[in-house]
């Protein structure tokens, strides 16, 4: 009887954790899959059907007793196919953010080894706290979920020199506070560093390969898919969750391409899923 009770639990808490990724992206299958392919190694028809059931339910509560939208809205532009002459921007990209979603975690366990040296613990949280301030003061529109930055830039609002220093100032306070311990998340911030750097990559190749501007915003697509894909290893998960992002199967293509590429270069450089690491 012990051990039937220890399976229901550890079964309801993966529901829970399907139906929770649901929610947060209004993204259900995506939170299928994340289950399938992070939290579970097994594979069973209670598995999958408990989890779809839960997922599917967690969505249909956000979206229709809260009114809750996908986190960006890319406007008109999203719906633009990337032709087929633009996939070796593509592959690089994918090159490219394998390597930093492979850096994303390795700062991570790297300031994270640092700051749970510091005495007493409490110290730890004051150095994202004194940022914050700071941040506040010089640059408020780094602070929040950043999903009104992708928007700017999918619009062309932002100039590439703005998407990198929105970049680096995201990235720094993002790692500092979940190495730090303080609640903030890391997929939201590592959605939005890597959907800059697709931005960023567009403007600077595009430009000298006379790329056409409005798809911009199918690199910052591209870019949020290629990361996710590299720093949890769940390529099937980043496919997913942005095609339902979106609500277009039109990237379909160049988001498995972009997911399978930096998978596969975040293997090559030896990278630990970001689940796996002592944070």
């Amino acid at each position: 009887n012990e051990g039937r009770l220890a399976h229901k639990k550890e079964l309801l808490m993966t529901y829970g954790s399907g139906a929770g990724f649901a929610a947060a992206f209004g993204a259900p299958l995506a939170g299928v899959a994340f289950v399938l392919e992070k939290l579970r190694a097994d594979f069973s028809r209670e598995l999958l059907l408990g989890t779809m059931a839960a997922a599917i339910t967690a969505d249909f509560i956000g979206v229709y007793a809260f009114d809750l939208g996908p986190v960006f809205d890319f406007g008109a532009g999203a719906d633009e196919m990337l032709p087929l002459t633009r996939m070796w921007m593509v592959a690089l990209l994918g090159l490219i953010l394998g390597v930093l979603g492979t850096f994303f975690n390795k700062t991570l366990s790297i300031l994270s080894n640092v700051l749970r040296g510091l005495k007493p613990g409490a110290a730890r949280m004051m150095i994202p706290f004194v940022l914050l301030l700071v941040l506040c003061i010089w640059l408020p529109e780094a602070l929040g979920s950043g999903s009104e930055l992708i928007e700017a830039a999918g619009r062309d609002l932002l100039p590439v020199k703005a998407m990198f220093t929105f970049l680096a100032v995201k990235y720094v306070f993002s790692a500092l506070c979940c190495a730090s311990g303080v609640p903030g998340g890391f997929m939201l911030p590592l959605m939005v560093i890597s959907a800059l750097a697709g931005g960023i990559f567009a403007e600077i190749v595009g430009a000298a390969a006379g790329f056409e501007e409005h798809y911009l915003s199918c690199f910052l697509i591209l870019g949020m898919a290629g990361a996710l894909s590299a720093s949890l290893k769940a390529p099937v998960t980043a496919v997913l969750l942005l095609c339902e992002i979106t609500g277009s199967l039109n990237y379909l293509l160049p988001l498995s391409a972009v997911a399978v590429i930096s998978y596969i270069t975040a293997d090559a450089l030896k990278a630990k899923p970001l689940f796996s690491l002592r944070i």
